[in-house]
């Protein structure tokens, strides 16, 4: 009897630690923020990311009544900026920017110890967006049907840009390998601005690129646009099919943002931050600026986020091994 008791006892002040534990995060969440939130974003100052992390923190700033401070943390392909939230409390306070890449990364970044699906929450989609395979003039192709014939009758001569580490253009362009299967030899660049620089200059044929930098180059003719990776045409370059509309049907490598907070963070959290951002992307000014980046912005629950990451994930897994990819 006295066994009985004392196990009675024991799950009672474990249901009530429990229960007390519960409400603290109850009430933690209900008062979120209550000091500032850093915002990493693990690339440099003055690129594409920086400028959505930057958008989005004032906005963060103004509904949610705490400043959120963007912190750049670049390096290692996203990994070093990645990492600092992982490893940080589960509380809100630290948030990620992340986008589509970090979905094939521990695949091609021997460096990634954690896996993103179970280190970080997903909280809420912001933006999609396309990049542009685009070729130095030199190269006789003037469309991606062109550029796969060519490619085809010189296997491994025709070079591709690439910054490694399971970055973006990295991403785009493993998947139209996989889909074409074409024979290209990438080049690694531990930046983009040199190997913009040997792209213009006719030192590499081609590159999966963000559209927004190269835009002036298309303009000027010294670079050719193709194709866009994503599922509809960019409205920065209207008259430049889709790949999969270009000659590779099923073709998609179109990039989304999204915020993130390590795994474990509340859910009652997590809820608030997507509902902050469904208001933020509401916002006209918001939408005008994303829209003149060439993103459009979206939103989505929790549950669909993840969704899309995990199918992102599965779907690279499936290329990496079909073409032997091994992290590097």
């Amino acid at each position: 009897m006295d066994s009985l008791q004392s196990i009675s006892l024991w799950l009672c002040k474990f249901a009530l630690v429990l229960v007390t534990f519960d409400f603290a995060h109850i009430v933690a969440a209900q008062s979120y923020p209550s000091k500032p939130v850093r915002f990493i974003v693990p690339s440099g100052v003055g690129n594409s990311d920086d400028f959505h992390s930057r958008v989005m923190a004032q906005k963060f700033t103004e509904v949610l009544g705490q400043q959120f401070v963007v912190e750049n943390r670049p390096g290692a392909g996203g990994l070093i900026g990645q990492t600092v939230v992982v490893n940080a409390p589960p509380d809100g306070y630290t948030i990620l920017l992340s986008g589509r890449s970090i979905t094939a990364a521990r695949f091609l970044n021997a460096n990634m110890n954690f896996d993103p699906q179970r280190a970080l929450a997903p909280a809420a989609l912001f933006v999609t967006y396309s990049f542009v395979l685009v070729i130095n003039p030199t190269v006789k192709a003037n469309s991606v049907s062109e550029y796969m014939a060519l490619a085809r009758t010189q296997p491994g001569k025709i070079t591709v840009g690439d910054l490694g580490g399971g970055l973006m253009p990295t991403v785009a362009s493993t998947i139209f390998r996989a889909m074409t299967k074409l024979t290209l030899a990438p080049v690694v660049y531990k930046e983009s601005s040199q190997l913009n620089v040997d792209l213009i200059a006719g030192r590499i044929d081609s590159y999966f690129s963000p559209i927004q930098p190269v835009l002036p180059h298309i303009a000027a003719g010294r670079l050719r646009a193709l194709g866009v990776t994503g599922a509809k045409r960019s409205p920065l370059l209207p008259d430049v099919p889709t790949i999969a509309e270009a000659g590779v049907p099923g073709y998609e490598a179109g990039s989304w943002l999204f915020i993130a907070a390590p795994a474990g963070t509340p859910r009652a959290v997590i809820e608030k931050l997507n509902s902050a951002v469904a208001r933020i992307i509401a916002m006209p000014d918001v939408r005008e600026s994303l829209l003149k980046a060439g993103s459009e912005p979206t939103t989505s629950t929790v549950e669909e986020l993840t969704k899309r990451i995990a199918d992102a994930a599965e779907q690279f897994g499936r290329i990496a091994k079909e073409l032997g990819i091994k992290p590097q």
